[in-house]
C-alpha cells in the first residue's frame, strides 16, 4: 500500500496510528506510472482548485496499471473557495463532467451518492465515483 497526503502533520499521523508510512505529497505533483492497481482518493480531492482538476486526473491516469481503477468521493455542490479556513471544491455531475477525467483517459464506470454519516452532517451528499 502507498499513502499519500499534503499535510506533514497528518503523515505522521499515519505512521503513528496506523503504521502506515505516508509520503507527504499533493495530488498537483503525484508522479507515479503505472504502479497502482487502485488510487482512492476519499474526501481529498475536493481541496483541489477546479481549475487544476484536468491534471491531477492526468496524474492519476498515469498511475494507474491498465485495467486499474479509481475511486473518488466528492462533496456534492457547486461550491468552489474557503469553507472553515481550509478551500473547497464541490461537485455536480455536470461540473465534473467539465473536470477533464475524460481528457485524461479515464471513463466514468459508476456514479452513487451518499449522505455523510457524521453526527450533525447528515445533510451533507457525497459523489461517489468510479473511473
Amino acid at each position: 500500500m502507498t499513502a499519500i497526503d499534503p499535510s506533514p502533520g497528518l503523515a505522521k499521523l499515519a505512521l503513528a496510528h496506523c503504521g502506515v508510512e505516508a509520503r507527504c505529497l499533493k495530488a498537483q505533483d503525484l508522479d507515479y506510472e503505472g504502479c497502482f492497481d487502485l488510487v482512492w482518493a476519499c474526501a481529498s480531492l475536493l481541496h483541489v482548485p477546479f481549475a487544476e482538476m484536468p491534471g491531477v486526473w492526468q496524474r492519476i491516469a498515469r498511475a494507474l496499471k491498465p485495467g486499474g481503477i479509481a475511486f473518488v468521493t466528492l462533496k456534492k455542490g457547486d461550491f468552489e473557495g474557503i469553507r472553515a479556513e481550509r478551500r473547497y471544491c464541490d461537485y455536480t455531475l455536470a461540473k465534473l463532467e467539465q473536470s477533464g477525467y475524460r481528457e485524461a483517459g479515464l471513463k466514468l464506470i459508476y456514479s452513487g451518492e451518499s449522505f455523510d454519516r457524521r453526527p450533525g452532517r447528515g445533510d451533507e451528499v457525497w459523489g461517489e465515483f468510479c473511473f
